[in-house]
């Protein structure tokens, strides 16, 4: 009997000590509470609906954010089921500030753990300034279906095109940041005049408001979407994130059935517990942090780097924004070390689960920070996110905005299936294929005030928004911009020569005279593509090159290794993939 109790009173020692640590975790203080106060969240503040459970763990929205990547990404896993019928989605009658703030319809998302599927709620959304939103799809393909995912394209873009599989980056070195103040921006290859052309990495300087999203390839069944850099906003200014939910199959197949969001995730407690799943190229919240998850591809934010070396553009940008606070990063990481060896610290995984913790828990205010995501819409607060109310007409303006991007998701879906039919991919040395998909725009611009912030493209290419429709309000400001050479190729005198594996490229840096830099002459290496690339005894003697003016100067933060050639003042130089056509 003494045996009996001592056993038990150890094992509520160690349930007591796990709890404990729970919310004993401190991680550096915010600059604020974020969008609520999460000390003043309570159970009984709304009951959640029927035959819907509120998510605190699942995928972050497409159109919201997405990740720093340098390869492109996997094709979205198979799935047999038949993904359900579009939910009826109500937007909330209230959003944040501002005419160009749009309703972004949900998608369903195919829940790896669960083996069914989720919906992603739709968003408030900030548009980003001269950018429009193409929902992803749901294809029809041999076997089941699968995901295409959505993406920003600037609104100066007319027909959408589908490009032929990316080869891998090149495994340039590139140097230490310039300063504590800069973001890294991974190079990345460009289709021009039927072949690929490497456009090298750079830092840039963080801006205040304003985060750079690099470059990016967008998968396909019909290929490769190719997603220029833009400039996005910081998180809390991009509008209210609402958390997924799963709905019961018997709830959302009844007649007449409408589905509101009304949680929203908390910004900062986003932050603490994000990953990217680095197969496809997305970022996911909440618990991710057992074995099984990181064995398929989950990375913790605090953890991922681009090229084994840099962080996610976002990273750079909100260390950037806590550089006041020297503990932020490292508690950061101590947190997601915590949570990986301790499965008792880790945030509950639904609203259910959060208010149990809410209830049976006695905490203060800084640990509410390690424990609540969300949070009702009436509990945000006025002071971080200025929340306005929807009249009748406005409310059905954005259900109208709302229905016409879901017919864009479908156009997009069989313009897709349509061309993975035929059987005809892209492949390096065909014309990119190109359709006209109409996706409603929203033209608002934020205010004046605001949009004289926005920064030069660090490329040196056209702004962001049309200058007619700017009116000559943004002036071409080139305060810390970065200037690089335009794309292009360099054809050498003599001959191609085709590696037969892959690039090698020279492991020693080659020293170059400051005052002049030599181009090599002799050939080029060219990376072997997927697909296969025909021997020159096949297809015939290349044709004769020709040769193209060497790139501009770059600007004095690029830096990269490209080839065989670089020097303190060395101007980067650009590689292409040739098909041997």
């Amino acid at each position: 009997m003494l045996l009996r109790r001592f056993a038990m009173l150890s094992a509520g020692l160690v349930l007591l000590a796990s709890v404990t640590l729970l919310f004993s975790q401190t991680v550096a203080q915010p600059l604020d509470d974020g969008i609520f106060d999460q000390s003043k969240v309570q159970p009984s503040d709304e009951k959640g609906d029927e035959g819907i459970e509120q998510r605190a763990q699942g995928p972050v929205h497409e159109a919201f954010a997405s990740p720093t990547t340098s390869v492109a990404p996997k094709a979205h896993p198979l799935v047999p089921k038949t993904p359900p019928a579009i939910v009826e989605e109500m937007p909330p009658d209230q959003k944040p500030a501002g005419d160009n703030v749009q309703w972004l319809t949900g998608y369903w998302h195919f829940d790896e753990q669960g083996k069914d599927y989720m919906w992603v709620s739709g968003l408030w959304r900030q548009i980003p300034p001269g950018m429009d939103w193409v929902p992803g799809a749901w294809n029809t393909v041999t076997g089941g279906y699968q995901w295409s995912s959505g993406f920003w394209k600037s609104a100066q873009v007319g027909d959408l095109t589908v490009v032929p599989t990316p080869p891998e980056p090149l495994n340039a070195t590139d140097g230490p940041a310039p300063n504590a103040d800069s973001s890294y921006v991974p190079g990345c290859w460009v289709y021009r005049d039927k072949r690929y052309v490497w456009r090298p990495s750079y830092w840039m300087p963080c801006r205040v408001g304003w985060v750079w999203v690099p470059a990016r390839y967008v998968w396909s069944p019909c290929g490769y979407y190719f997603v220029d850099g833009y400039w996005d906003y910081t998180l809390r200014d991009r509008g209210l994130l609402f958390c997924p939910v799963v709905i019961q199959r018997n709830y959302y197949q009844r007649p007449g059935f409408v589905y509101r969001p009304r949680y929203v995730v908390h910004d900062n407690c986003l932050l603490s517990c994000l990953f990217i799943d680095v197969r496809f190229g997305c970022y996911h919240f909440g618990d991710y942090y057992d074995k099984a998850y990181a064995q398929r591809g989950y990375v913790a934010w605090s953890s991922y780097r681009v090229n084994r070396m840099h962080r996610d553009s976002m990273y750079d940008h909100y260390r950037f924004v806590h550089r006041g606070n020297p503990v932020w990063e490292r508690d950061l990481i101590s947190l997601t070390g915590q949570r990986v060896r301790n499965e008792a610290t880790r945030p509950p995984i639904t609203l259910v689960l959060q208010n149990k913790f809410i209830i049976n828990q006695k905490f203060n205010a800084n640990q509410a920070k390690n424990v609540v995501l969300l949070a009702p819409l009436s509990k945000v607060n006025p002071k971080a996110v200025q929340l306005v109310k929807l009249n009748a007409v406005h409310l059905q303006d954005q259900q109208k905005f709302a229905k016409k991007l879901n017919e864009a998701s479908a156009n997009r879906a069989t313009f897709e299936s349509g061309i993975v039919k035929s059987g005809k991919l892209p492949k390096v040395g065909d014309e990119v294929k190109s359709f006209a998909l109409s996706v409603p725009k929203n033209h608002a611009l934020p205010s004046v005030d605001r949009l004289l912030t926005l920064p030069p493209p660090p490329s040196g290419g056209k702004h962001q928004v049309d200058p007619k429709v700017l009116g000559g309000l943004v002036k071409g400001d080139t305060k810390d911009k970065v200037v690089l050479p335009k794309d292009k190729v360099v054809l050498p005198k003599d001959k191609v020569v085709l590696p037969k594996d892959k690039v090698v490229l020279p492991k020693d840096k080659v020293i170059v005279p400051k005052d002049k830099v030599v181009l090599p002459k002799d050939k080029v290496i060219v990376p072997k593509d997927k697909g296969g690339i025909p021997s020159p005894k096949d297809k015939g003697e290349p044709k004769k090159s020709v040769r193209v003016d060497e790139p501009v100067a770059p600007c004095r933060v690029a830096c990269l290794v490209m080839s065989a050639t670089i020097g303190e003042a060395s101007t980067p130089k650009y590689r292409y993939a040739h098909n041997g056509a």
